[in-house]
């Protein structure tokens, strides 16, 4: 843990709608493209705001939401601040929002 106090997991389906894998072989690292357009989303996001990656913001890595029994994939991100959590949008699909 990077020792960031203050813990965020959004969503990863929230930030991209991208597959998984591509359409071929890929091996290794033909795996979860889902869960890196995600973060790179958000740190987009967060850069825009001024926030600056390991300064006001680490990630902590990938997360599950398991509401309802049903595992949902999260991206687990610390920030040096409570008020840069509040930069993630509370939109339904944020993917949709960040495009715009």
């Amino acid at each position: 843990m990077r020792g960031f106090p203050y813990i965020a997991e959004p969503y990863v389906e929230r930030w991209s709608n991208r597959p998984p894998h591509l359409n071929h072989e890929g091996g290794a690292l033909n795996a979860d493209y889902t869960t890196v357009d995600a973060l790179c989303a958000i740190a987009n996001h967060l850069g825009k705001h001024g926030l600056e990656y390991n300064r006001d913001w680490y990630w902590e890595g990938r997360g599950w939401n398991f509401t309802n029994n049903a595992g949902i994939p999260t991206v687990r991100l610390s920030f040096a601040k409570q008020e840069y959590t509040l930069l993630l949008p509370l939109v339904e699909n944020a993917h949709d929002y960040i495009s715009r």
